[in-house]
Parts: structure tokens; sequence; C-alpha cells
């Protein structure tokens, strides 16, 4: 037969009679380079191997002859002699979907007849698919694993073609073009049916498009970022717990602080209500009494020339208590509570004691005590 190459490659030769390699167990001996390739008479497409040293390349025209290769699912020919007629342009790949070719060669098993419109093994297709993983092997090849719709497949680019292609991400939208190799499988139950297995074999990395990349949001990104936003929410509730906390502990203690306060300025308004009552007392009772002793005593005074003595004696006493007394009032009286502020009473009280005794007051007062309240400076005063 003859057709167009699609596909080649340099692979080394598997005989099928040992005895016709002299050298099989020689070591170190470089194994028998042949050429697996595949061709497209234009209709369906076939699998070859040959042990020819023959170089070929996407587009070659040859001629194929050899004998059937029943080792796959789907035959082929090996120990094939080949002929090369030509060059020129590869075929333009069939546009078909991994599902189509599953499907078409899942219903001819089922039916026992030919895939309509064929198997495509061998066939130059082009098909789009998902990324799911891209695997590197030791040796450079490249094995991509698809998935389009409910289909699952792989995409193998061999050998040191594979390192030409770059790193794909999984996720990628890819458009694909390469050969189909088929692995049909079934069980001797006629009513049983294996799904096939298919496989793209790429030419180069030319044979892979991204037609669009992944989200950047991928999973692991996604649960990073859930968790980072979380510890932020805790973080920020548990700081908003500990200030209203703070809070609450300081509107306590101001609470606290300013029922103190007026706890404080009621205890001083009712001592000075108690102060202002017992000084009114003192002064309208006792003091009035004294007054009138006084007078008394003065009226007395007059009767005679031998009590003269004895009343100027009580008559000093007198004096001296009324004087005492009026002292006891006016202390018991807050200067602030009848409109003076604390400073000039302050210097009315020092005033009022230069008088008695022989000691010097001298008063000095410096910065602003205009702001202090009533009840602090009625007991600064006392």
């Amino acid at each position: 037969m003859w057709g167009v190459v699609t596909y080649a490659e340099r692979v080394p030769v598997s005989f099928l009679d040992d005895a016709v390699w002299p050298y099989s167990s020689l070591q170190g001996v470089a194994p028998e380079l042949g050429c697996m390739f595949f061709v497209h008479d234009g209709e369906t497409g076939l699998r070859v191997q040959t042990r020819q040293p023959i170089n070929l390349a996407p587009g070659d025209r040859v001629e194929v002859s050899g004998f059937v290769d029943r080792s796959r699912a789907v035959s082929g020919l090996c120990e094939a002699v080949v002929h090369k007629l030509g060059q020129g342009e590869p075929p333009v790949p069939f546009r078909v979907s991994a599902e189509q070719i599953v499907e078409a060669n899942e219903l001819a098993l089922y039916n026992g007849v030919m895939a309509e419109p064929g198997d495509f093994d061998g066939a130059l297709v082009t098909c789009e698919a998902t990324l799911t993983e891209d695997l590197r092997m030791d040796n450079g090849t490249r094995v991509l694993k698809l998935k389009k719709a409910d289909v699952s497949f792989k995409a193998t680019l061999r050998g040191a073609r594979g390192a030409g292609l770059p790193v794909l991400r999984a996720g990628s939208e890819l458009s694909l073009t390469g050969i189909v190799m088929l692995d049909i499988w079934h069980p001797n139950i006629p009513s049983t049916v294996t799904r096939p297995q298919v496989e793209l074999l790429l030419r180069s990395a030319d044979d892979v498009a991204v037609l669009r990349k992944p989200s950047w949001w991928t999973a692991p990104r996604l649960l990073a970022a859930l968790a980072v936003l979380m510890s932020v929410i805790f973080a920020g509730a548990v700081w908003v717990w500990l200030l209203h906390r703070r809070v609450r502990e300081t509107t306590s203690r101001l609470a606290q602080e300013m029922h103190g306060r007026r706890e404080a300025a009621l205890e001083f308004a009712v001592t000075l209500r108690e102060r202002s009552r017992l000084a009114a007392n003192l002064h309208d009772t006792l003091l009035q009494t004294l007054g009138g002793i006084g007078f008394q005593l003065a009226a007395c005074q007059k009767g005679g020339a031998s009590a003269r003595p004895q009343l100027d004696v009580a008559r000093r006493m007198v004096n001296h208590a009324s004087d005492e007394l009026r002292n006891s009032v006016w202390t018991l009286r807050s200067l602030q509570a009848h409109g003076q502020r604390f400073g000039p009473a302050l210097e009315a009280m020092i005033e009022r004691a230069r008088g008695i005794g022989d000691a010097v007051v001298t008063c000095r007062i410096e910065g602003d005590f205009e702001d202090v309240s009533e009840f602090v400076g009625g007991n600064l005063l006392l």
C-alpha cells in the first residue's frame, strides 16, 4: 500500500525470532534501530514497523509492504519494506472530539460491526480537552492527562521532543493535534464491552496550543486565602472582644469615680448645711446671750465702786468668750459658699489670723485656683 507519513520516529527493533539477531548475547552492543511510523491513505491510518534504518518525516510519500502485526487490538504492519516515493505536505488533521472516538468504537464493539465513519486508529486528528495532570518522565517523555466531558485520555510527547514543551498548569484548556492510538481490550463474553482507551501521540511541542489558561484561583490558593481571611476575622473578633472588655472596665471605673464624687459632693453639701445651721443657732442664741450678759455687767459697774474690779474681770471674760465664739462661727461658715473663690477666701482667713498672737503670717498664691470646686476648697479651708 502507499500513503503519506503522518508520524515517524527511530526505535529499537523487536525481532520475532531471536535467532535472526546473532549478537543478542553480547554486552555493550548498541541495539539496532529501525523506524516506527504511521501512514494515511486518505481514509484510514496504519501503524508500520520496519527494520530499515530509514529517516522519515511527516509529509513523505511512501510505499510499504509487510506482515500483519496482531500484537495490538488494532492491526498494523511489521517487518515492513519501505520505499520512499517523494515528499509533500502532511495531511490535514480531522477535527474530532475524544467523545466521538470513544462512542464510535464502543458502539461498534457492542454491535460487533465496523466503526462508522471509522475507528480513527492511526488517524491524524485535532481535539480539545482540559489538562488534569502534566507528567515528566526520566527520559524526557511528557504525558498529558486530559479530560473532555466524561472521557479521560492521555497525550504523549516521546523522548527529547518533550523537553521543548513548556510546563502546563492543570486546568488549562488545550487544543491538541496527534495520532490516535486505540487500546481496545474486551473479555471473551460477547455481552460485556470494555470502554476503549484513547492515547494521542504528539509529533512536537507545536501540536499543543493553550486555548485558555486556568484561573489563578486554584483550589490550594482558595484554601490559603480562606485560611488567611478566617485568621483575620478571628483576630478582629478577639480584638473587638478585648476592646469591648477594656471599654466596659473603663466605664465601670469612671462610673465608680463619678459616684464617689457625687457622694463626696453630697456629703460636703450636707456638712456645709449643718455647719451653717449650727453657726446660725450659735449666733442667734449663745452670742446674743453673752451680749446681754455684757450689757448687764456694764450696768452693774455703775452701781458702786466696790464691785468695779470683779465687774471688770467679768466683762473681760465675757468679751473674750464673745470673740472666741465669733471666730468659731466664722470658721464654721464656708467663705466659698458666700461667692468667694479659694484664693480670696484663704487670704481673708489669714488676714483674720494676723490679729491673734505674735506670729507673723504671710500668704503667696502661685498658679490658677479658679477651677477649685466648692467642696474641695471648703475642706481645705477647715
